[in-house]
């Protein structure tokens, strides 16, 4: 009983208020101090800021990752498949892979990574493929591209598209650009994404050549089409079926081009029964493009960038100046940043106007309950306050700029009003019950303190039991916390920042207003 007593007696909200109306006395006589000291506030946030990390959302680390594997164009299904289940086994060499499924096609797989989860494994999904890296960039013949899933995976991750007309000087830019970034900073991966198109021979038809054999362009065409492709003379009937028969060249007799060039096609000639396919075409052999990619009636091509330590908003910047200064596009040609870039734009602006309406319709609801437009101005100095506290506590934790500070900052902007709305209202209420025919300075900060020290209690309590709520969340490693870690310590910072600066820094504004205007009045 005695410890509790002297615990009690040590820490009660009394010897708190106490200290607080004596620190508010210094204040209200030395106002230039808080004020000064509320501005320094305001600059080192403003400061900071530039240096905050920027990102749509942090990547929630879901234990899912997908590789894109590519091969050489051309490579067939077989070799493919082997090349595949050699990454697979080195992938399940790791004791934190619990699954890897793949799909495979001719040059291309599919890999799905399926990890243990986040409590019994010390390594994020982030770590985990820059280990994978190491492995597989061993393996020749293959790049392996890897891609976290989940939500907010699309903010570690940069797409650049380049425009113009030209299709092989968009690759080469391509190109280019893939070089000058991939040695960067922060930078994990850089891939084309496009594929090289496949080796074609084109058989011209010579008219010429063909004029003394009697043959056509259709009949050698539907030759050739016989042989390789097989053509359908009759069908099999069986039982109600019918089965196709498919008539073309034993697969030893079409496997390369000098096969085709030495077939004999029959003719209707007297002089020559028949005649070499390669006496009645002239050969242009060229690259087949396997895919066009066309954006507002321009062709495009572009490249991605796999992000590591770096957030995205830095690494924007960083590859925009890169690809600015040491890429030299011709006339009529540009690169812009994917989707995920132009959502994060969005989403900040969008913030933006957000968090000014609400700022804006809190001072119109102040201004016509206290019938002045002066008294909420001193309510609304709580926002900046707030959002001040919440950029100095993000880069002390290195924390990112997301859409989930967006929202907590804009939810945060009707709850840290209320302290200065407690206080405003008391003052104006005792202030207004005065009996005193002269009323001095020391009488208002007289009244300013007892008003303060008389809502210090219901003030605190409220706030803290906002904050105590909230820590659980500020604080929860749990998979999935990503997504409202972020919102809880904007509220928690912005509220607990803003109440300590609110609780001096109003009495003291509200002071020199008050003299000011009775001043004015009486004069």
């Amino acid at each position: 009983k005695e410890l509790f007593k002297n615990i009690q007696r040590n820490f009660t909200l009394k010897k708190v208020t106490r200290k607080y109306s004596n620190t508010l006395r210094y204040f209200l006589n030395n106002p230039r101090v808080i004020v000064l000291g509320s501005s320094l506030i305001l600059l080192l946030a403003s400061f900071l800021v530039g240096f905050l990390k920027q990102e749509y959302m942090d990547p929630l680390d879901s234990g899912e990752i997908r590789a894109n594997v590519e091969l050489e164009t051309g490579t067939h299904l077989e070799a493919t498949d082997k090349i595949i289940l050699k990454i697979e086994n080195e992938l399940k060499q790791f004791k934190q892979v619990e699954k890897v499924s793949s799909k495979v096609e001719k040059w291309h797989a599919d890999l799905y990574i399926t990890l243990k989860p986040s409590s019994d494994r010390s390594e994020s999904a982030s770590k985990m493929i820059e280990l994978f890296k190491e492995k597989t960039d061993k393996i020749k013949d293959a790049f392996v591209y890897y891609i976290e899933s989940g939500e907010g995976a699309d903010s570690k991750e940069i797409d650049v598209e380049f425009i113009g007309d030209d299709a092989n000087k968009l690759k080469e830019i391509c190109k280019e650009a893939t070089e000058i970034l991939h040695p960067l900073d922060g930078i994990q991966q850089v891939a084309l994404r496009f594929r090289e198109g496949k080796d074609e021979l084109t058989l011209n038809f010579d008219h010429r050549k063909s004029a003394f054999s009697s043959i056509t362009s259709s009949e050698l065409g539907n030759d050739l089409k016989t042989l390789i492709q097989g053509s359908i003379p009759t069908k099999f009937l069986d039982e109600g079926r019918e089965i196709d028969i498919k008539v073309r060249f034993r697969e030893n007799d079409r496997k390369t081009l000098e096969q085709l060039k030495e077939y004999l096609i029959p003719t209707n000639s007297k002089a020559k029964n028949s005649i070499y396919v390669t006496e009645l075409v002239r050969e242009s052999p060229s690259i087949a493009e396997s895919k066009i990619y066309r954006k507002n009636k321009r062709k495009t091509y572009g490249i991605s960038a796999k992000l590591g330590e770096i957030d995205l908003g830095k690494a924007v910047k960083l590859i925009d100046q890169n690809l600015k200064e040491k890429i030299q596009l011709p006339e009529n040609y540009y690169f812009e940043f994917g989707s995920n870039i132009k959502k994060l734009k969005k989403n900040q602006i969008e913030m933006l106007i957000l968090a000014s309406l609400a700022f804006f319709l809190i001072y119109c609801i102040l201004a016509s309950l206290f019938e002045s437009f002066l008294f909420p101005i001193l309510i609304v100095l709580a926002i900046p306050m707030a959002g001040a506290g919440v950029i100095i506590v993000l880069f002390l934790f290195d924390l990112s700029l997301n859409i989930s500070v967006y929202i907590g900052y804009v939810m945060l902007t009707g709850i840290v009003v209320n302290n200065a709305i407690i206080l405003v209202s008391t003052y104006l209420q005792n202030l207004n019950n005065l009996n005193y025919r002269i009323i001095n300075v020391s009488i208002i900060n007289r009244i300013i303190v007892q008003s303060s020290k008389e809502r210090f209690r219901p003030i605190m309590i409220t706030t803290l039991t906002t904050i105590l709520g909230l820590l659980p969340t500020a604080f929860d490693p749990g998979q999935g916390s990503e997504l409202w870690r972020p919102l809880a310590i904007t509220v928690v910072s912005g509220l607990a920042i803003s109440t300590l600066i609110t609780l001096y820094l109003v009495p003291v504004i509200f002071s020199f207003v008050y003299v000011k205007l009775k001043t004015n009045y009486s004069s």
